[in-house]
């Protein structure tokens, strides 16, 4: 039998004659042989029951690796199997772009709070992109809401109790990329809140 540019040999052993006393014990391994497997014995079973014979191997082929150059349209490698014709495997087209792929990241340039009642904390941010922005406070407790919706962004601070220092930290994002600043300060809330 051929196979590429080696040759394996492959010599199938004829089961012997039996007599009539060796087809009893024949047909007693055969039973045994199926007990063993209806027990769910999967390895390999008593050297008795097995009639194999093996052959070396064909001989292997080198494999080169190259560019596809211009036989693929995106880019790929060449597969050169010995002396035979060659296979490429090639890339797939670019894919179109999602609504990240050319963002660009909001920059917070400054995070500040009033001095006083009522706090207002204003968010000055650059940003080159077209999407929408959305601010996210975080840290000590206090509540902000936001009043204006162009830059310097505006919100009102209501803390809920008194003291400090508390650390905040403001996040804007446009659903792609994020920027973060921090601000540390010390608040007095409200009356009503404080009651």
């Amino acid at each position: 039998m051929a196979v590429g540019s080696g040759t394996c040999d492959l010599r199938l052993q004829r089961r012997p004659r039996l007599r009539r006393s060796e087809r009893d014990h024949h047909h007693r391994d055969h039973i045994q042989l199926q007990q063993w497997w209806r027990r769910g014995y999967r390895s390999v079973p008593p050297e008795r029951f097995l009639r194999l014979q093996w052959c070396n191997g064909c001989s292997g082929q080198s494999v080169t690796i190259t560019a596809a150059g211009s036989n693929c349209q995106y880019g790929g490698v060449e597969l050169q199997v010995g002396s035979g014709t060659p296979s490429y495997v090639c890339n797939g087209a670019p894919g179109t772009n999602g609504p990240c792929a050319v963002d660009t990241a909001p920059i917070i340039n400054a995070f500040t709070m009033s001095a006083g009642l009522p706090y207002t904390a204003t968010v000055n941010v650059a940003y080159g992109g077209t999407g929408t922005l959305d601010f996210y406070f975080d840290g000590d407790a206090g509540t902000f809401t936001q009043t204006t919706f162009t830059n310097p962004y505006a919100f009102n601070f209501v803390p809920d109790e008194s003291g400090g220092p508390y650390n905040f930290n403001a996040t804007v994002t446009d659903g792609c990329l994020l920027a973060m600043k921090s601000l540390t300060g010390i608040y007095t809330p409200p009356a009503d809140v404080a009651a």
